[in-house]
């Protein structure tokens, strides 16, 4: 788990800065981000964190900070456009550890279930496709 100073160092700023937190809650809404995002673009902020609700909608959020010399960090989820700091899983990679999980502790014959996250963001997709991915490498059926 990264700590205030990892965040710090990423961003490039203080961590006094780091510590001075404003929070909005985007409620997975990436209108709503996206307006928080120029709100704080606005109050000349020094760094935005951002867990985009939207990989393509949050893009041209980001894009702005960008051009306003904002630094910008996203966990979690990737965006699919401008420059940020990504600090998170690699999702791909997990669902390949949970298909693991799966052939270490299941029996020849397990009926498996895999519910899926927020159907359309990308970290869903990117870990259904690894645990996919996994199970196909491995010839489980």
């Amino acid at each position: 788990m990264a700590t205030i100073k990892d965040v710090a160092k990423l961003a490039g700023v203080s961590i006094a800065t780091v510590s001075n937190v404003l929070n909005v809650d985007g409620n997975a809404d990436a209108n709503l981000q996206i307006q928080a995002v120029e709100n704080f673009i606005a109050q000349q902020v020094d760094v935005i964190v951002l867990q985009p609700a939207d990989a393509d909608a949050t893009g041209p959020a980001i894009e702005a900070e960008n051009a306003a010399g904002i630094p910008v960090i996203t966990t979690a989820i990737r965006a699919n456009s401008g420059d940020y700091t990504y600090v998170g899983p690699e999702n791909i990679e997990a669902g390949k550890a949970h298909a693991q999980f799966i052939m270490d502790n299941c029996e020849a014959g397990a009926k498996i279930l895999y519910l899926q996250g927020t159907a359309g963001l990308s970290h869903s997709t990117d870990r259904y496709n690894g645990f996919i991915q996994g199970l196909d490498d491995a010839g489980f059926d």
